[in-house]
C-alpha cells in the first residue's frame, strides 16, 4: 500500500495502481468488441451471456491471429466476421433440419429458399421421386412461378424435375441453371 496526499487528505492506495500504466491491448479489444456485440437483454441466465461474451472474444482472437499470420492481407473485421460465416456454413449446413414436419410455421414462410448455398454448391437435377398418389408427380416449378407472363398474371408451370439439395422444383432447361447462379432469378 501507497499513500499518497488528494485534496481530501491522504489516501492508501494498492501499489497495483501504481505499476498500472495503461490497458492497450484490453482497452484495444474491448473496441473492436463493441462493434459486433453479440450480447442480448432478454438472456435471464448467467451462462448464455457469458458463451456469447466468450464466443464473440474467440473470433476477435481469431481475426488477430489472422492478420499477424497474414501480414498483408486487407481483410477488414467485419469481411473476417462474413468469410468465417460462410465457411461455417459450407461444412456443417444441412439443408434436412431447417424444415420442421408436422410442426407449425412461426410466421409468414420466407420467400428465400433455406439454403445458403445454393448459389455456392455442385447441383444436378433429378426426377421427383413417386409417391402414394402418383407414379409421375409433378410440383410448381419455383423461377416459372416468380415470374408474370405477358399478360401480367403469374406464370403456373408444373414440372417433374427437382434439385435433392435445395429440395425445389424447377424446369431443367432454363430454371435450374437460373436458381443456382442468379440471387435474384
Amino acid at each position: 500500500m501507497n499513500t499518497i496526499q488528494s485534496a481530501q487528505g491522504e489516501k492508501r492506495k494498492p501499489d497495483a495502481i501504481y505499476s498500472y500504466d495503461n490497458m492497450g491491448g484490453v482497452d484495444l479489444a474491448d473496441q473492436m468488441l463493441t462493434s459486433y456485440s453479440c450480447k442480448r437483454k432478454r438472456h435471464k441466465v448467467w451462462y448464455k451471456k457469458l458463451f456469447r461474451h466468450l464466443l464473440n472474444q474467440i473470433v476477435l482472437n481469431c481475426y488477430v491471429l489472422h492478420k499477424k499470420v497474414n501480414v498483408d492481407s486487407k481483410l477488414s473485421h467485419v469481411d473476417f466476421r462474413v468469410k468465417l460465416i460462410e465457411c461455417l456454413l459450407e461444412e456443417f449446413h444441412d439443408p434436412s433440419t431447417v424444415k420442421r414436419p408436422g410442426r407449425p410455421l412461426l410466421g409468414r414462410p420466407s420467400s428465400e429458399p433455406a439454403n445458403p448455398l445454393r448459389l455456392t454448391g455442385r447441383h444436378f437435377p433429378s426426377l421427383l421421386p413417386p409417391n402414394a398418389g402418383k407414379q409421375a408427380p409433378t410440383r410448381r416449378c419455383r423461377v416459372c412461378c416468380a415470374s408474370s407472363g405477358r399478360d401480367g398474371k403469374k406464370v403456373r408451370r408444373e414440372t417433374r424435375y427437382y434439385c435433392k439439395d435445395c429440395d425445389v422444383a424447377l424446369c431443367p432447361a432454363p430454371c435450374f441453371e437460373l436458381f443456382h447462379t442468379k440471387r435474384d432469378y
